[in-house]
């Protein structure tokens, strides 16, 4: 499965050029107070309690840099890093060519992996090693396969009680990496699916 992208070099750049404004000035004279430096960053929410994790130690160090990260998905994040709302975005999927050249038009952005994730579709059933390969996944969510105890599902679980009840598929309705990563799979999959749904 694909990780996690995300374009945070602006922090790391922000951070260093701070420090070398600091060496290039000298240290700070006894009780001149420091004006804090903002950082803002929005998007994904697979990182969040990661990025939230760094964001505390890295406070601890430097009390005068406040980074603040907007857990609200990767297309929000992308739309905020767009309108120039924060200084770093976060997206499960690397960013489409399309999106990068919109993100060029800013500066010089950089895009580069930090945390790797897997994607995966969770049931609750009382049976114990449900096997469901790509391909029945992705008839599922295209209502193809509408009942736990249909013939695709037992014929990859052979001896497996499964009851005659209506699978309820539940699924992200806004603008999501995970989304994304999880729809190009079955694309992949399933050349249904791609012709139906697409990623």
């Amino acid at each position: 499965m694909k990780g996690q992208v995300a374009m945070v070099i602006a922090v790391a750049l922000a951070c260093l050029f701070l420090g070398c404004m600091a060496q290039e000035s000298g240290e700070s004279k006894v009780g001149e107070v420091q004006k804090p430096v903002k950082i803002y960053g929005s998007g994904a929410s697979f990182p969040a309690p990661q990025i939230e994790n760094w964001i505390y130690e890295f406070s601890k160090a430097n009390p005068n840099i406040l980074i603040e990260y907007a857990s609200k998905g990767s297309g929000a994040g992308i739309n905020d890093f767009k309108q120039k709302l924060v200084h770093f975005a976060c997206t499960d999927p690397p960013a489409k060519e399309s999106e990068w050249r919109e993100f060029q038009k800013l500066g010089n952005p950089i895009q580069f992996p930090f945390i790797v994730g897997a994607v995966v579709a969770v049931y609750n059933l009382p049976v114990e090693d449900l096997k469901l390969d790509g391909a029945t996944i992705a008839r599922i969510f295209m209502g193809e396969i509408e009942y736990w105890d249909d013939e695709a599902i037992r014929s990859l679980n052979p001896g497996a009680n499964l009851p005659h009840e209506k699978i309820i598929v539940i699924h992200r309705s806004d603008s999501s990496g995970t989304t994304e990563i999880f729809t190009n799979y079955l694309s992949i999959v399933s050349e249904e699916f791609k012709k139906k749904v697409g990623a």
